[in-house]
């Protein structure tokens, strides 16, 4: 349990001072490492509050980010069921 606390603390500080990708591949980590880790879908939703503006080829949507790290955690869930070497 402190290893998912101390995880968020971590993400959440580079989400604040580290570029966007950095952050987005960190929740991708924490996506594998963690079962159902929601805390990267409320980072994320922070981040479209914060920083983001509509895109236009998300049809304006404002929580563009937050849309795709749902769908990031749904085929990574799905695929931690497919994987062999995968044992949590």
């Amino acid at each position: 349990m402190w290893k998912r606390t101390v995880s968020v603390i971590i993400i959440c500080a580079s989400a604040l001072f580290l570029p966007f990708p950095v952050t987005a591949a960190c929740i991708l980590v924490a996506f594998f490492l963690f079962p159902w880790f929601f805390e990267g879908l409320a980072i994320l939703f922070f981040i479209d509050m914060i920083f983001g503006a509509p895109i236009g080829r998300f049809f304006y949507f404002p929580a563009a980010l937050s849309l795709l790290g749902l769908i990031a955690l749904l085929i990574v869930e799905f695929m931690k069921t497919r994987l062999s070497f995968y044992h949590a």
